[in-house]
């Protein structure tokens, strides 16, 4: 898939990234329910939204050092929905966010954002977030629905044991006109009914 680099990438809520750090090395993540080592913790405070590098912030946020490569393995997450209530990585320029869906296997990590174009409502929009993880590299890419208004995300794989299956499959939407379609991670292809 083409697309272009971007800085940030994540999933996640407003809320305060790091609850408790724990004597034995790792720290809490509240949005991501785990637990992770203080040496990872920088990869995974900027996937989850409140965080960005310097000169690359679209809105206000913390400002971290360049992460460098992991020096070993990263837990994975399992797939998940997430609410219009998330912050998300993407500015309202670009989306007015309805929901999304996101996984991490733990070496790369998707992110799928559903909404409506943000400078013109009544086109959908996909935004899709990539990460390699063990090289650094992330990437985005826009799907437009013209004329379908906002798009929601209805179906898609969940849980923990499709962590790298997922980032394959179909997801399923429907927009606010009434159509229905999915949009395949595969092969990048969109398809709309209605």
């Amino acid at each position: 898939m083409g697309g272009i680099v971007l800085a940030v990438i994540g999933a996640g809520s407003g809320a305060a990234a790091v609850a408790s750090s724990s004597g034995n090395g790792t720290t809490y993540i509240p949005q991501l329910g785990i637990s992770v080592p203080n040496d990872k913790l920088v990869q995974y405070e900027h996937a989850i939204g409140n965080y960005c590098y310097p000169k690359k912030c679209a809105i206000p946020r913390k400002i971290l050092p360049e992460p460098k490569a992991p020096s070993g393995p990263i837990a994975p997450v399992q797939a998940r929905l997430i609410n219009n209530k998330s912050e998300i990585p993407v500015s309202p320029g670009m989306l007015t966010f309805t929901n999304g869906w996101f996984v991490n296997n733990g070496k790369t990590l998707v992110a799928i954002y559903a909404g409506a174009a943000g400078n013109n409502p009544s086109d959908g929009r996909l935004v899709i977030l990539r990460q390699n993880e063990l090289l650094g590299t992330q990437t985005l890419r826009i799907v437009n629905v013209p004329g379908a208004g906002a798009l929601t995300i209805v179906s898609a794989p969940l849980g923990a044991s499709v962590e790298t299956t997922a980032q394959r499959a179909a997801v399923s939407f429907r927009s606010s006109t009434g159509a229905r379609g999915t949009f395949n991670l595969g092969n990048g292809k969109i398809t709309v009914n209605g």
